[in-house]
């Protein structure tokens, strides 16, 4: 790396970044939700809650720091997990099955259908017209959901643990199974899926979730499993990483996983190398974290007796000290961002660290954050 010297620098030219970015969590707002908040998906301006035994939730969040309820739905059941696709809401509503609702007018949900499932829904994903259940002792089901007021049950695979979520790829299903760790099964034919492998995380493998070929596991007491699934007859452990904390669920925007982590609040982990999993910053919240949706910089956390918390997670170039504030002390850091060529220093996005990162800089931290 060439390196010369302009006053009392040594500036790294065209240096090729190689520190991870300053992510800090800010607490923005929160809605206290009248049961215990288990399961959240976001849309647009909209955040859906599975709040246990008072249902599903529905919360206005255009406002991030005042949330306000538009609506709710008094599911049969108890509400553990919910996905939204299009004007459906798609509710894992334990001992009850899947229900299927109406969300056309947020301010007046309705049901649709539902399906009593073998077991006691936990999660639910959606993709295209099936559902797929994440069912406990029942494994996984699979549900065809194109007609929602009559539901059709097409199959599933009968997992040797506990099932707890489910991301799906292609043909591919991707289980995290409790006490039984990690399974990958095939679903092209649903009445007749095969499993393909399995991978024993240690402890309680609570949630999966998919980035190609790489699987996240969520792990509760080993924290999170970077897997190359690439040949699901021969997957391969490219990283994992340890948290003193319990960690619950995931969500993924580009290079960066957040994390609802338990009583530890939410967590940010850099999985830009899944082969290197780098923690960023941790933020302790409200109530017990259990799961996460995360759109447009935001973090939307189904927090236990806490309801519902909005936390601002984007990464934010200027803080260049990572503090979670923008200060003259910002400038410092940068000089020595600059001279280490860390990527702290590449404000312009181009991957390298150059003078033209401090014209840059300026404009970032007069933006702010």
């Amino acid at each position: 790396m060439k390196q010369t010297q302009l006053g009392f620098w040594t500036i790294a030219l065209a240096a090729t970044a190689s520190a991870q970015p300053c992510v800090m969590p800010v607490p923005l707002g929160s809605y206290n939700t009248p049961g215990y908040s288990r399961g959240v998906a976001i849309v647009d301006t909209t955040a859906y809650i599975a709040d246990s035994d008072d249902g599903l939730l529905i919360i206005d969040v255009s406002d991030p720091r005042s949330p306000t309820l538009l609506a709710s739905y008094d599911t049969p059941g108890t509400a553990l997990g919910v996905a939204v696709v299009g004007t459906k809401a798609y509710v894992a509503d334990n001992q009850a099955g899947l229900q299927i609702i109406d969300v056309s007018d947020p301010s007046a949900p309705s049901l649709l259908g539902n399906y009593n499932t073998a077991g006691t829904a936990i999660n639910v994903t959606v993709v295209g017209n099936l559902a797929y259940v994440a069912d406990g002792f029942a494994g996984m089901q699979i549900i065809d959901v194109t007609h929602p007021f009559a539901p059709i049950h097409l199959g599933g695979y009968d997992t040797p643990g506990q099932a707890q979520a489910v991301a799906i790829s292609g043909n591919t299903a991707y289980i995290a199974d409790d006490f039984a760790g990690f399974q990958i099964v095939d679903v092209a034919n649903p009445d007749n899926t095969s499993l393909l492998s399995t991978f024993n995380t240690l402890f309680y493998a609570l949630d999966v979730d998919a980035v190609g070929t790489t699987m996240f596991v969520t792990d509760f007491s080993q924290g999170v499993w970077a897997i190359d699934a690439s040949d699901p007859a021969n997957i391969v452990v490219l990283d994992s990483i340890d948290f003193a904390d319990r960690a619950e669920a995931m969500a993924i925007e580009g290079s960066l996983a957040y994390i609802a982590h338990g009583l530890a609040g939410i967590t940010v982990l850099d999985i830009g190398n899944p082969s290197d999993l780098v923690p960023l910053a941790t933020k302790r919240i409200s109530g017990t974290s259990g799961d996460i949706a995360f759109l447009n910089g935001r973090a939307y956390l189904a927090s236990g007796s806490a309801g519902l918390q909005v936390v601002k997670a984007k990464p934010c170039p200027p803080d260049t000290n990572c503090d979670g504030v923008l200060s003259p002390d910002d400038f410092s850091a940068w000089i020595a961002a600059f001279n280490a060529g860390s990527n702290r220093c590449d404000q312009n996005a181009d991957g390298l660290c150059t003078p033209a990162d401090f014209t840059a800089w300026i404009a970032n931290f007069n933006m702010g954050c």
